[in-house]
Order: C-alpha cells, then sequence, then structure tokens
C-alpha cells in the first residue's frame, strides 16, 4: 500500500501538520514493514515472524537515527495485524485465534452482524458486517477505538478500501480522555509482490569506528529507510 496520512486539524494559531508519505508492505507469513515518511523524519516499523523493530531517522542527517527493540506484547499485536490484512477474515484458528459470533448490531442505524476475531485475550478486533452484501462496514477494537473504510480500489479482482478512518482513545497528560483522528488515503496498491527478507529483518548497529551507510549508498549493516 502507498499513500499518505492526511494532516490533522489543530488548534486555531498551532502549527500546521506536514504530509506524512506512508508505505506498508505485508508478506506472507508472518512480515510487515511500515515507512512513514516526514519532513522532519523517516519513522519505519517492521516485523519479521517473532521479532520487531523501529527506526527513527532525521530526514536533515540520515546518519543520525535511533533503533528500538519492540517487545512481546507489540510483537504479538503486530502479528495480529499482519494475520488481519492477508488473510481476508479465514482461518484464524491456524494461528491459534477464534472468531465468535456475537449477534445482530445497529451501525448508523442500519442492520449489521457483530464478529469478534480474538488473536489473543488483549487483542480483539469486532467487527460488523452488512448481513445482505456481507460488506465490512465498521471494525471496534478492544480499547473502544474504531475503524472505517471509505471507497474503493480494485486491483486483480481483489476489493481494497481507498482510506481508512482510524479513531484511537486514550488519556491525556492530565488524565483526561481523548480521541486521536488518523486518516490515510492509499493512491496504489499492489498484489503479490516478493520482498527481500532485508526488508524486515532487524538492522544492525554499525561498530563506532566504521561510519553509516547513507540512503544512497546502503550495506546490510544499516539499510536506509524506505522501499
Amino acid at each position: 500500500f502507498s499513500g499518505a496520512i492526511e494532516p490533522g486539524k489543530e488548534a486555531p494559531g498551532a502549527a500546521q501538520p506536514t504530509k506524512v508519505g506512508i508505505d506498508i508492505i505485508f508478506q506472507k507469513p508472518d512480515q510487515q514493514r511500515i515507512v512513514a515518511t516526514g519532513a522532519a523524519s523517516t519513522e519505519t516499523t517492521a516485523l519479521d515472524g517473532y521479532t520487531a523493530w523501529q527506526r527513527v531517522q532525521e530526514a536533515q542527517n540520515p546518519d543520525r537515527w535511533k533503533l528500538t527493540v519492540l517487545g512481546p506484547e507489540l510483537i504479538k499485536r503486530l502479528r495480529a495485524n499482519t494475520w488481519e490484512n492477508l488473510n481476508f477474515f479465514k482461518d484464524i484458528g491456524k494461528s491459534g485465534g477464534t472468531v465468535d459470533v456475537v449477534g445482530p448490531a445497529t451501525v448508523d442505524g442500519r442492520p449489521a452482524v457483530k464478529l469478534a476475531f480474538r488473536h489473543d485475550a488483549s487483542i480483539v478486533f469486532f467487527r460488523y458486517f452488512d448481513p445482505e452484501t456481507g460488506r465490512l462496514v465498521l471494525t471496534e477494537t478492544q480499547q473502544g477505538g474504531s475503524i472505517r473504510e471509505e471507497g474503493e480500489i480494485m486491483v486483480n479482482g481483489l476489493r481494497f478500501p481507498q482510506k481508512t478512518v482510524e479513531v484511537a482513545k486514550g488519556v491525556d497528560a492530565k488524565g483526561q480522555p481523548i480521541e486521536r483522528t488518523t486518516v490515510v488515503v492509499f493512491d496504489k496498491i499492489t498484489v503479490n509482490e516478493t520482498f527481500p527478507s532485508s526488508y524486515f529483518e532487524t538492522p544492525l548497529l554499525t561498530p563506532p569506528n566504521q561510519p553509516q551507510a547513507s540512503p544512497s549508498n546502503p550495506t546490510p549493516a544499516a539499510a536506509s529507510a524506505g522501499k
């Protein structure tokens, strides 16, 4: 998936956010790579089976970057997210999860059927489908957030959303509830590409006596972010 994260609405007088480009790769059985490229930095998050990492690289000085190895809980969530995007709701039992029919529901005044896709006790996606067409109309997370898909891009007979709108709920520094909306608009989607294992493997740290590779001349020890 290639596209952009739409700038959010800020308070009057606040600096307006800039557009962030985004590239997302899912590859069977359990690899994922997301690259978000903004004016200040490029953030790469990747999953490779049972390991995952995140790297933040300065835009003006690509030799300056920070690498974080992600922990078990985030790895489990990335694995669940990868499964959701690659398997089209089918055979969750093969990955140790279950799907349960919660029952009839209503979304935006229209009837729906609610299903619970359970990857783990703490990782559950509640999905609402139109009972007549089977169309997905809403996804909710266990934390109370929501994901809606809008528009359509057809690729090799497969139907993908042209836009996703995600609302995440949390609390601010004062403990007050807040919501954050992230809108991603895709302009290109391809299927059945094959990507090298180096796209997902945890980068090695360059020895102190050696310079880090620049994006124009990457090495396996310090590959540049992005495709």
